[in-house]
């Protein structure tokens, strides 16, 4: 990747980060008014998908070829498993620790799976070894739980 490309994905990235406190407090109050957690995932995975057609509807790319398909791992095809799991947590947290919380802690966790990702170079992420800078940062991001939820 280029150093010109760089700033423009940190941007993407922060972007993509600040929707996120805002669609698990709207997850958590849809989770109230159903009276069930799935159900507000199911909702949440329903209207993804219905705007996701629409954009692929409006850039209408080519569908990919049964022999690329049948290529894949079939592990790669569970990866919305995780969404899930993850929407269904913080629909969950949120009404109960508030939206700083959930962030500071679920940043926390994203940065140690990261870490074990690059270090076992997962997925063919590139491979970063541990270090103890690393370390260190999640020991910050740790201490920073414990703040924002002392706050």
């Amino acid at each position: 990747m280029s150093s010109t490309a760089t700033p423009v994905f940190l941007l993407i990235s922060v972007g993509a980060g600040m929707l996120v406190p805002y669609q698990a407090a709207m997850n958590g109050l849809l989770s109230k008014y159903l009276h069930h957690p799935l159900q507000a995932s199911a909702i949440n995975f329903v209207g993804g998908a219905l705007f996701l057609a629409v954009i692929l509807l409006c850039l209408q790319p080519a569908l990919p070829a049964a022999e690329s398909l049948r290529k894949i791992p079939w592990y790669l095809f569970f990866g919305g498993m995780l969404g899930v799991l993850f929407v269904t947590g913080s629909l969950l947290a949120v009404p109960q620790i508030g939206g700083t919380a959930f962030l500071a802690a679920m940043l926390t966790g994203q940065m140690a799976g990261a870490v074990i990702l690059d270090h076992f170079g997962f997925f063919d992420v590139p491979v970063q070894s541990v270090s103890l800078t690393r370390l260190g940062g999640l020991l910050l991001l740790a201490l920073g739980v414990y703040l924002v939820q002392r706050g």
